[in-house]
């Protein structure tokens, strides 16, 4: 029998360990409707054009925080001692259980968090579409760009985000699962500070980067494998500088997922060391 990867094994794995954190899962599942409800609230009560614009950034910023928080709480079990005997000392492959975590905080995530955001997309599209606007509402609405219907999120032109976002969004788990296995004690505001202190001194690298390429311009915007916005000396002119497309994504692309790989690695080899 294969002693690395048998998927009757794996399916018995994730059964069980459905079956045993049933209660936490739908929990959490009960919380993430209620923050996204919450959060429509806001976003969906503009106009038109406002909520086709801004539902992009309630997408992310709810992801990213649930993200951040559901992948704790499925390492959390690790970092207690009786618990985590439980979890390592189960009949299967250290690559099975990685893949475990990995499957309910990576994939099954995104899966749950895009079919409930679609669902609220829906709710908030239909509330929009079918409103009654004031004469002074419609006004503006013309005024604006005279957008009066918009379609689900996934249909919407304005879908896709920068690339630095879609990386930065593709590192937060493996980052996050990596800081969660090798902070074992108050490993949530830990991993917390850690991560800002990363993304801070991120930014201040690329600052004085670009600061010292480009003076005497004024640095804008230059977040980390985001193309940096300057001001130009004298003028209220702003440009932004970056590679030529595609090369310039290219290298964000493969930037990413060289650290994605490698932090996963990462976080395999330190579950690997909690098992010995």
């Amino acid at each position: 029998m294969n002693q690395t990867f048998s998927l009757s094994r794996f399916g018995r794995l994730l059964y069980k360990y459905l079956s045993d954190n049933r209660v936490q899962l739908l929990t959490s599942l009960a919380m993430l409707t209620g923050i996204l409800l919450v959060g429509a609230l806001l976003f969906y009560t503009g106009l038109p054009s406002q909520v086709d614009r801004n539902r992009g950034a309630f997408l992310f910023l709810v992801g990213w925080f649930a993200w951040f928080i559901f992948t704790w709480m499925q390492v959390e079990v690790l970092n207690h001692r009786e618990r985590s005997i439980n979890y390592l000392l189960q009949p299967a492959s250290q690559l099975e259980k990685f893949l475990l975590i990995w499957v309910i905080s990576g994939v099954g995530f995104l899966t749950v968090y895009l079919l409930l955001f679609t669902v609220v997309d829906a709710v908030g599209v239909g509330y929009v579409n079918s409103r009654n606007w004031t004469p002074e509402q419609l006004s503006t609405i013309r005024q604006v760009d005279g957008v009066l219907r918009i379609t689900l999120f996934y249909k919407s032109e304005q879908l896709l985000p920068p690339a630095h976002i879609l990386v930065l969004t593709g590192l937060l788990h493996p980052v996050c699962l990596a800081t969660f296995l090798f902070v074992k004690r108050y490993s949530l505001p830990i991993g917390s500070v850690l991560i800002v202190i990363v993304l801070v001194t991120g930014f201040f690298i690329n600052f004085y980067t670009v600061k010292a390429m480009l003076s005497p311009a004024h640095v804008v915007s230059v977040l980390p494998l985001e193309s940096p916005t300057v001001k130009l000396p004298a003028s209220s002119v702003y440009r932004t500088i970056d590679l030529p497309q595609p090369l310039g994504d290219i290298i964000r692309y493969a930037t990413g997922i060289t650290g994605i790989v490698l932090l996963y690695v990462i976080a395999f080899f330190r579950l690997k060391e909690r098992e010995v």
